[in-house]
């Protein structure tokens, strides 16, 4: 970035003084340095569609370390529009009680948005990991929003 950011100074700087682009480039660096920094930006560059959701369960054992004793704590409250979360929110409180893996086919799908379907909702049925982690992300949100709430809590 620093690199993009001293060349883009100085075509900046030969734009307003009617200077050869490409000789500035080389007062910055070789040409072939450039060429070399131009296809490592490209390797590094993330395409524009990327989506990081699928990477997100490379982190999922990390979040089972405190999710269980998390819910287990907090006495949670909904508004109305904000039931279908809590319910789900019940369903891995129970599943984390009783040593539960496998999320049942009935359970509550209600929360989960249209960007996280086609991770937690599988043709083998409910990927519990992808759901406990949409449930969790949803969960930050409607705290946020005070959609649900800690009982007792301002």
């Amino acid at each position: 970035m620093c690199l993009f950011g001293r060349i883009g100074q100085a075509l900046l700087t030969a734009r307003t003084t009617g200077t050869d682009p490409f000789a500035v480039i080389e007062l910055v660096l070789s040409w072939g340095e450039f060429t070399v920094s131009v296809g490592e930006a490209q390797q590094l560059a993330q395409p524009a569609n990327f989506d990081f959701l699928p990477r997100v369960v490379e982190h999922y054992a990390t979040l089972r370390r405190y999710a269980p004793a998390f819910l287990a704590a907090l006495p949670l409250r909904a508004a109305p529009a904000t039931r279908p979360l809590l319910a789900a929110l019940d369903v891995l409180r129970g599943m984390n009680a009783t040593g539960v893996r496998k999320l049942q086919a009935d359970a509550p799908t209600a929360f989960i948005s249209k960007r996280w379907q086609k991770l937690a909702l599988t043709a083998e049925g409910l990927d519990r990991r992808y759901c406990e982690l949409c449930a969790l992300a949803e969960l930050k949100n409607a705290l946020r929003s005070g959609g649900i709430w800690v009982l007792g809590s301002r």
